[in-house]
């Protein structure tokens, strides 16, 4: 990757709307993130664990929040107009493929970080998200350990 690629990058992040970009040519990888001087406070930050209002969930067992690793287009399936992996209700196992992440023009997996029951899709089908975007909660099975298991 040449510095007017690098720059071309820059430039392109500049111009757009999104926080964070990432670019990977071979084994170089080049990410853009952007600061935001503007302070907003009509809509504070999605909660890690627990959705905001009403809550689902009555159980003091805190929610699994599944998160954007990268900026793309969040798919419920395989990709844009297939049939979802999951909906509301699914139980799940660690490292079930629940949604995907199109980023680039390449589809990537999102997985369970573990075992649990799909409470919340956050996320709209076919929109863009950013990362750390919160797209999923599961509620964990009860009685798991860390690693999902009994």
């Amino acid at each position: 990757m040449d510095r007017e690629r690098i720059e071309e990058i820059v430039r392109i992040a500049q111009e757009s709307p999104i926080t964070e970009l990432c670019v990977r040519e071979g084994d170089l990888e080049v990410r853009v993130v952007k600061q935001s001087s503007r302070v907003t406070t009509a809509a504070p930050a999605a909660p890690i664990a627990g959705p905001a209002g009403p809550v689902p969930n009555q159980s003091t067992d805190p929610m699994i929040v599944i998160r954007a690793d990268k900026v793309g287009f969040f798919h419920r399936g395989r990709g844009p107009a297939t049939e979802p992996f999951v909906e509301v209700g699914d139980y799940v196992h660690g490292g079930q493929a629940v949604a995907t992440l199109e980023s680039l023009r390449k589809l990537t997996d999102i997985t369970a970080p573990e075992c649990g029951t799909v409470v919340r899709i956050l996320a709209d089908d076919g929109s863009a998200v950013e990362y750390g975007q919160p797209l999923m909660e599961l509620r964990p099975k009860e009685g798991a350990d860390e690693g999902g298991r009994r």
